[in-house]
């Protein structure tokens, strides 16, 4: 009687064990969620009929998660030239930002590619270019990423406001950025603009703003800063200056993360979305398996009292 007892303790423990064990097991797991980077669209570009100094247009992240929104570039100085100081968008099949770059290894290449685009600014000594990028709804957290390029002769300062209205520091202008200078055409494989060029923008900031400003040579292709904000962003501002005579224009990548779906077409999660879905799942792997392992320990008790009372 004693050898049966203690089976049928075993057995209850084990069976609870086992309960619990599969019960967690069974409830729903909560999934990473998975990120596709994506570089905005631009549209119905145009200057103000009613002053010429002004050119609107509008953005859009396709058929994403991520708000679109509305751009306003305006000049200002005393020698305006309207071909010079213009607004135009190209797109990435000659010059891109590659998986290899700072930014590229969170949001992924913008190219080569004819279908994404970056904006290009142009602006003449003496001349300021203003563009301010604002979003229907504050684009997310860390979701967000500016890339500003061809940076050999001109100056940028950044700003931004949050979803408050208020400025944005500088710690949540750089946000989860890092290497935020970097050459575009120091990559494994160059984009067609580029021949081996490396020189990088120098990074100054304030409270509230971040300037790239032209490294000592003034001469290199390729020369870009970039930022992904970690705090909720409505608006960002670019203002934009060249101390050289000659018109130099400077470029805008806006990059996002949207949430991936299975009719995303490069629904790529970054390598630490792997890591945290693959972590997910071994870990309920591992639960199941325990469970199962338990539940069967369960059983043969049951069968061993069985025959002790046989």
């Amino acid at each position: 009687m004693r050898s049966v007892r203690s089976l049928r303790l075993g057995s209850a423990v084990a069976l609870s064990a086992g309960v619990a064990l599969f019960g967690a097991a069974a409830l729903p797991a909560a999934h990473a969620t998975s990120y596709v980077g994506v570089y905005a669209s631009y549209g119905n570009i145009a200057v103000d009929p009613d002053d010429s100094t002004v050119t609107a247009g509008e953005f859009n992240f396709g058929d994403t998660d991520l708000p679109g929104g509305t751009f306003v570039t305006e000049f200002s100085g005393d020698s305006i030239d309207p071909i010079d100081n213009a607004v135009e968008t190209r797109d990435n099949s000659e010059e891109w930002l590659a998986a290899d770059t700072p930014i590229g290894e969170v949001f992924g290449a913008s190219g080569p590619s004819a279908d994404t685009q970056f904006l290009r600014v142009g602006v003449t000594a003496d001349v300021t270019g203003t563009t301010v990028f604002t979003f229907d709804e504050p684009i997310p957290a860390d979701r967000f990423a500016i890339a500003i390029g061809d940076l050999d002769l001109d100056t940028v300062v950044v700003t931004a406001t949050d979803a408050d209205g208020n400025t944005v520091s500088r710690g949540g202008l750089y946000g989860s950025s890092t290497d935020n200078a970097f050459n575009l055409c120091a990559v494994a494989t160059q984009p067609d603009v580029c021949s081996g060029e490396t020189a990088v923008p120098v990074v100054t900031d304030t409270s509230g703003s971040i300037t790239f400003a032209p490294d000592a040579d003034g001469t290199d292709s390729g020369v870009t800063g970039w930022l992904a904000p970690n705090t909720d962003i409505a608006s960002i501002t670019i203002t934009h200056t060249n101390a050289e005579t000659p018109a130099s224009t400077v470029r805008f990548w806006l990059a996002g993360l949207a949430t991936a779906t299975e009719s995303s077409p490069s629904a790529t999660p970054s390598a630490a979305e792997l890591a945290t879905t693959g972590s997910a799942m071994n870990a309920n792997t591992l639960w199941g398996a325990t469970a199962l392992s338990v539940l069967g320990i369960a059983g043969m008790a049951f069968v061993a009292i069985r025959r002790a009372r046989a």
